[in-house]
């Protein structure tokens, strides 16, 4: 089992040596499945809605879902946008991840929302969707007193934290290590002119493998590595609004 953060938003995968070959995976059963990832959400940092300035869950951020798990066979669930936190049950019998969301990370709040439950078996790593949350645990340990000792922080100016929306974000590169075909996703808040440029290693230009003009949308971006030689690359996004880098490795 592998748990993983910083990217701010809620993921459930099977890890499976290579997603896209029907005969090591199934993306009905999870056959083929060698390990489970589950990636925790942020309690407050900025993700998804706050870095492209869409303001919550909007048929955008939903389209951008679905085309993500629509790409990734492995990819039992996302949700981009809910801040929150990841309760880890671990037992003998299985493993159970419980998505739990903040109503408001805005103003306090006491409360919050189940969001899903994912559950492994110890004996068969392949992950079983739940919507009820793990049994509580029998002789828990006390919780954090009401009255804990009270320190005096100074605060001398608070000001509104912001971000700077970005019309372009890459939201991945699939698979990395690649083989045959490498497949970059991204999404646009606003329609650019798009060029994107793989380089080599040493810096030299391989090849334009995008140069057009696009509305906004979540798009994919699929590049042929049949003929390219075992090593490290970098894909270069480039529009009149700044540039993106990605890198990943051709694996034969």
């Amino acid at each position: 089992m592998v748990l993983t953060g910083d990217i701010h938003c809620s993921w459930a995968s099977n890890l499976t040596s290579n997603p896209f070959d029907s005969t090591k995976y199934s993306r009905l059963t999870g056959e083929g499945s060698l390990a489970v990832e589950f990636v925790t959400p942020s309690i407050s940092s900025a993700n998804i809605d706050e870095l492209l300035n869409v303001k919550g869950r909007t048929p955008f951020i939903q389209q951008a879902e679905g085309v993500m798990k629509l790409l990734n066979p492995h990819l039992k669930d996302v949700e981009l946008t809910s801040h929150g936190y990841c309760l880890l049950d671990v037992t003998p019998s299985k493993t159970q991840a419980d998505y739990y969301f903040s109503d408001s990370i805005t103003v306090p709040v006491k409360t919050e929302t189940f969001w899903k439950g994912f559950s492994a078996p110890s004996n068969d790593p392949r992950i079983t969707v739940t919507s009820t949350p793990a049994p509580a645990k029998q002789n828990a340990p006390d919780f954090a007193p009401n009255d804990p000792p009270q320190g005096i922080t100074s605060v001398f100016e608070l000001k509104e934290l912001t971000y700077d929306a970005q019309p372009l974000l890459v939201l991945g590169v699939y698979p990395n290590p690649a083989n045959t075909i490498v497949n970059i996703g991204y999404a646009l808040t606003a329609a650019l002119l798009v060029t994107v440029k793989i380089y080599d290693i040493h810096g030299n230009e391989m090849m334009t493998a995008l140069n057009s003009f696009q509305e906004a949308g979540t798009y994919s971006l699929f590049i042929d590595t049949k003929n390219v030689a075992n090593g490290t690359y970098f894909c270069r996004f480039m529009t009149g609004s700044g540039v993106a880098t990605r890198s990943f490795v051709v694996h034969k």
